[in-house]
């Protein structure tokens, strides 16, 4: 029986104290308690997440988002790193703390993307005040367990004065820590990572970058940063090379802006020893009026069909592709009706020539 990591080893913690075993979609925003409201050893064994490990230990995720888990959704759990043998002490009660934990870090960025906001984002004194009170009192006293600590994707990890400090705290309690790292690379250069200690700490590196050129990720980004990112990329693939970072991986979020780069993506992500894993524009709250023109997968969008027709080019074959569930979907799909028009042109020519 294999069974999925993160019900037994792994908390989510959101900006308003939600705990979640996995990131809130994929588990259909079920919350196991609340942070600022719970004792955490209330919520680690509480009943709605012993009965969601009962169910694991039997094959059964009645509580996950199928549509949204890449892991689900490409064939269970036979055939997904997540997905492990069951240890002996994989049980419904759990004694351990989760050795993996993530928790919000504010949403101060160094950049302004289109995706979740209008401004670069800056904590003020007051911000920083009482998420420094909630660090201290309730996020690290959590943490004893912990080997893996996750910098959510809120901010960004080195753009954010605060991350930076937070990390370099949490290395300081916690010394033999690793961190699972989102950014968008434009301050993810040598300098951060060797002063913040981090070069031998990384267990998985995803830089959100979505896009080839300049102009594009001017699009997206909205600041002036693609000549440093590149920059960035070419030591942070130096650290690959060597062994250092063991899971490297390049975000591309699809829309409008940028559908039509996506293979020329497949290949950039490539020459860095990355990853290139797409995932189409979600419906958040930052969005507000602007979903509907940027979700170029929706078929009421007037450049859906081209868009589908794009997703049958050989260069998603490639191995380090990783589509999410609804766009592997959507490919699956556009290949077969181009096999079923392709077998029906042959057959056509084949009467016609008898």
């Amino acid at each position: 029986m294999k069974v999925c990591w993160e019900l037994f080893n792994a908390i989510e913690i959101t900006d308003d104290g939600s705990v979640y075993v996995c990131c809130e979609q994929r588990v259909s925003k079920f919350s196991v308690g609340n942070i600022f409201k719970d004792k955490f050893e209330d919520i680690w064994n509480c009943e709605k997440l012993v009965k969601m490990r009962e169910a694991a230990l039997k094959g059964e995720y009645p509580y996950c988002n199928h549509g949204i888990c890449e892991k689900l959704s490409r064939g269970g759990v036979e055939k997904n790193d997540l997905f492990i043998e069951a240890l002996p002490s994989y049980k419904p009660v759990m004694t351990l703390f989760p050795i993996q934990i993530a928790f919000p870090l504010e949403r101060d960025c160094n950049a302004k993307c289109i995706y979740c906001r209008d401004e670069i984002i800056s904590s003020k004194k007051e911000q920083i005040e009482l998420f420094n009170d909630k660090f201290n009192n309730i996020y690290l006293p959590i943490m004893k367990d912990v080997s893996i600590f996750t910098v959510n994707d809120m901010g960004d990890a080195f753009g954010s004065k605060l991350s930076r400090q937070v990390i370099k705290n949490i290395i300081n309690r916690y010394p033999k820590i690793k961190f699972k790292l989102m950014t968008n690379g434009i301050c993810a250069g040598e300098k951060f990572i060797k002063e913040l200690d981090l070069e031998n700490r990384i267990v998985e590196f995803s830089i959100s970058i979505n896009a080839v050129c300049e102009k594009t990720h001017y699009k997206i980004f909205r600041v002036r940063g693609w000549k440093l990112l590149l920059k960035n990329l070419k030591y942070i693939s130096k650290l690959k090379k060597m062994g250092k970072i063991p899971s490297f991986h390049f975000k591309f979020v699809v829309c409008s802006n940028n559908w039509k780069e996506m293979a020329k993506f497949v290949k950039f992500a490539s020459k860095y020893g990355a990853n290139a894993d797409f995932w189409e524009v979600r419906d958040y709250w930052t969005l507000e009026n602007k979903y509907e023109d940027l979700a170029v997968h929706n078929e009421t969008h007037k450049d859906f069909e081209a868009f589908v027709k794009s997703l049958v080019n050989p260069a998603f074959n490639e191995k380090h592709v990783v589509f999410s569930p609804l766009l592997m979907k959507l490919r699956n799909k556009a290949i077969s009706e181009k096999e079923a028009k392709s077998e029906k042109s042959i057959w056509q020519k084949f009467f016609k020539i008898k």
